[in-house]
């Protein structure tokens, strides 16, 4: 059964993150055509009779125009790419827009190729299937950039130093902080907020050295050892990623669950410290689970508070109860 509840404040600001591969994908994108595009506006009269032996083509326009042409068109894209790259947030929209010129690009250049093979040259036929493939290539860089990009009511940073990724997401709700921290605390209802997990009991110790089993919703399981613990304030658990059932491609992971008074506010932090397996299949692997994981975070918070709050709303509903800053 699905885990329902109430989506954060719609006043709450959207974040954004994980946007390195889709804005370094498009600065070499804009790099490369910049290139090309400026080499075609300048050299068309030398390129023109490599590229086709015809000396009009499209409107009965000759040919060193219409190399001139693309060349503008070219270096437009390219313009577009670098500004979209360097918006703050990135704009998804924009985003977008580059891939599907990238595709019109591609459609067109296999158009050519094959109805009109005669207006190509040898060298102009190479040439225009290889900037095809390459444009292609941007095009599926730039879509799986766009599909990873993180954009959520939930504050989250992503670093990678030295090939170990630390994530931190944080969110503020309206709630004592003893209630959020009795929320936050209560293991078994971990599994009640988080998406990819059925069940977490504990099956030894209590705070510091406490074993937690966890499940997750495909029925593999296993277990975190916790490694500190401040009563109201944090806990932190490292998981034993050498378990046979463990199913993620992640050498090192450890966790740690804070929060602290934020004015009238409380901010619930989680933060990660995460290390793929070794190679490139692992690299991949985690790369589309990073994707999956940042939504994860931004959904764990949202139905953490909405616990929280209705925590709170109970407490105040009883006679004799005060809300605790």
């Amino acid at each position: 059964m699905a885990k329902e509840f109430p989506t954060m404040s719609a006043q709450a600001p959207f974040y954004q993150a994980n946007d390195g591969l889709l804005r370094r994908t498009l600065t070499a994108n804009a790099t490369l055509c910049l290139a090309g595009g400026l080499s075609m506006v300048l050299a068309a009269g030398v390129l023109a009779p490599w590229l086709s032996p015809l000396s009009t083509g499209l409107f009965d326009l000759s040919t060193e125009t219409l190399v001139r042409l693309a060349g503008l068109d070219v270096t437009a894209f390219a313009l577009l790419c670098w500004w979209t790259a360097r918006r703050r947030p990135l704009s998804r929209a924009l985003a977008f827009l580059a891939i599907v010129l990238e595709v019109v690009w591609v459609v067109g250049a296999a158009f050519l190729m094959i109805a009109y093979p005669a207006a190509l040259t040898g060298l102009g036929f190479w040439l225009v299937g290889a900037t095809a493939i390459l444009a292609l290539d941007f095009a599926l860089l730039q879509s799986f950039g766009l599909w990873q990009l993180y954009q959520g009511r939930a504050k989250l940073t992503l670093e990678n130093r030295e090939g170990t990724f630390h994530l931190r997401a944080e969110a503020t709700v309206d709630a004592p902080l003893d209630v959020a921290w009795r929320v936050m605390a209560d293991q078994a209802g971990y599994a009640e907020v988080a998406d990819n997990i059925a069940e977490v009991k504990v099956v030894e110790g209590q705070g510091l050295g406490m074993i937690r089993q966890c499940r997750d919703t495909a029925g593999r399981s296993w277990r975190e050892r916790c490694t500190e613990w401040e009563e109201g304030r944090a806990f932190a658990f490292e998981v034993d990623t050498a378990a046979p059932d463990y199913p993620y491609p992640i050498e090192l992971l450890q966790g740690r669950w804070s929060m602290a008074p934020a004015g009238d506010l409380v901010t619930q932090r989680m933060d990660f410290v995460i290390r793929p397996r070794a190679g490139w299949v692992a690299a991949l692997q985690f790369r589309v689970l990073l994707a999956l994981l940042l939504p994860v975070c931004d959904r764990l918070l949202a139905n953490w508070a909405a616990r929280m709050q209705a925590e709170t709303e109970r407490a105040w509903s009883s006679p004799g109860l005060r809300k605790i800053a």
